[in-house]
């Protein structure tokens, strides 16, 4: 859907600025407030435009070095609705996309491991080991939910195509995430061993023995590529700005279950099932940033040819 991009700028430049975007096709509307901006100084223009001229635009401020330069800045913003007659079509035929700036401010801020994410990926942590030492797939499904594990590794991709620092701060995010997610699931382990539950004696539900734990602990052809594949759609998402559906992504993909065996084994004392389980988890960080990676390249060879700015 179209968007608003407000360009502060020094007042000399404007004029340059709107002999440019005259150039740029599917401009919906252009306001000038002259000497309105205080920090930089100068004038702000708004351009209101499609989301399909956006990397034009992008392109046209990279040009005029506007997004590198100490004397101006830019934000972005999506109107509710616009009403244009003259433009109705392209508005109707317009489509989600975003900038690479945009894509890092989402992933920044779905994915940075505040205390409070850190204290989410725990929890998971445990609640998925209580789900996979009760055998309660449920249990387990909503523990992947709840876990903001996809976009830090995400990150890291985005970082490596679009030329920004991302993925310094993903690789980060993503230790800090993984490592409070074990230690939540070690904390779990010990609660149900308390209760006569462990990784060797599970609780029989609607499965019984030792399923769930079985089945992630083997890795099969079919279960990579289920894995390969969300993180396809997962890289698809978060392009088109939609990141609230890769909860759905993470249900398909074993990060979470990998990663809570590994504290699982350490808490028992079993370091094979730590092994199997730090063995899946790289495995499955491996696919899902490959696969992002395909998908951003896909989007910087046919959409937007520039690099970040940030």
């Amino acid at each position: 859907m179209p968007r608003t991009v407000e360009i502060s700028l020094p007042g000399e430049r404007t004029k340059e600025l709107l002999d440019r975007l005259r150039t740029i096709k599917d401009v919906i509307g252009i306001r000038v407030q002259q000497g309105v901006s205080v920090k930089p100084p100068g004038d702000v223009v708004a351009v209101t435009l499609t989301d399909r001229s956006l990397p034009s635009l992008m392109e046209l401020l990279d040009r005029l070095d506007l997004t590198t330069g100490n004397e101006s800045s830019i934000s972005t913003s999506r109107p509710d609705s616009i009403i244009s007659r003259p433009d109705r079509i392209p508005i109707s035929h317009d489509h989600s996309r975003a900038s690479w700036e945009e894509l890092e401010s989402l992933l920044n801020h779905e994915s940075a491991m505040s205390i409070s994410s850190m204290a989410n990926m725990a929890i998971a942590g445990a609640i998925a080991a209580i789900g996979i030492l009760t055998n309660s797939l449920h249990v387990v499904i909503g523990a992947m939910v709840i876990a903001p594990g996809f976009d830090p590794v995400a990150r890291i991709s985005l970082g490596l195509i679009s030329g920004c620092l991302a993925w310094h701060r993903g690789v980060i995010d993503t230790l800090k995430g993984y490592l409070a997610l074990i230690a939540g699931a070690a904390i779990g382990t010990w609660a149900m061993a308390l209760l006569g539950h462990t990784p060797s004696k599970p609780k029989s539900t609607y499965f019984s023995g030792t399923a769930l734990l079985d089945y992630w602990t083997g890795m099969t052809a079919s279960s990579l590529l289920v894995s390969a594949t969300a993180a396809i759609a997962g890289g698809i998402l978060l392009v088109k700005m939609r990141s609230t559906l890769t909860s759905g992504v993470m249900i398909a993909l074993a990060l979470i279950p990998a990663a809570t065996l590994i504290g699982m084994g350490a808490a028992s004392g079993r370091l094979d099932l730590a092994g199997t389980g730090a063995l899946r988890l790289v495995v499955e960080m491996v696919i899902v940033a490959l696969m992002t990676l395909f998908v951003f390249a896909l989007k910087r060879w046919r959409v937007e040819q520039r690099r970040s700015s940030m």
